[in-house]
């Protein structure tokens, strides 16, 4: 993250946590090789970690077609229109479809049955989990 002025409403915290952040950056500087670093938060990177990287790539997500093979590598059973139609619905990263395809596999151990391409659906709604939405983990009273 970005240094902050010490002087906040925690100034004990921002000292250490620029002190870390110096540090690393003067081991950065140190270094005798190849340094590769990734992020999804590239707008909260330090402006002199970033100076830092004399290569920078940024990768977007699938595209549609790509998607749709992405499906069909992880869960081969699944048909060509089933493929297409997940591709289309759900804007995911290979990474997120990984995922669904664990809980399918998870939910196939569990169950003992193959899921449908409705539960399939339910797992993709699953991991588009919207943070404004707080789910409450216990029991019900």
């Amino acid at each position: 993250s970005k240094r902050t002025e010490v002087g906040g409403r925690n100034a004990v915290v921002e000292k250490s946590e620029n002190t870390i952040q110096n540090i690393i950056l003067q081991e950065v500087e140190n270094l005798d090789g190849i340094l590769i670093a990734t992020t999804n938060l590239t707008q909260n990177l330090d402006k002199a970690f970033e100076r830092r990287f004399i290569y920078k790539i940024e990768f977007h997500k699938p595209s549609l077609d790509a998607r749709k093979h992405i499906w069909q590598s992880i869960i081969p059973t699944l048909s060509d229109t089933d493929a297409q139609s997940l591709s289309h619905s759900y804007d995911f990263s290979g990474g997120q479809i990984e995922n669904i395809a664990r809980k399918r596999t998870v939910d196939n151990i569990i169950s003992g049955e193959e899921p449908n391409l409705d539960k399939l659906i339910s797992f993709c709604n699953e991991e588009m989990f919207d943070k404004s939405v707080v789910k409450k983990i216990g029991f019900a009273i």
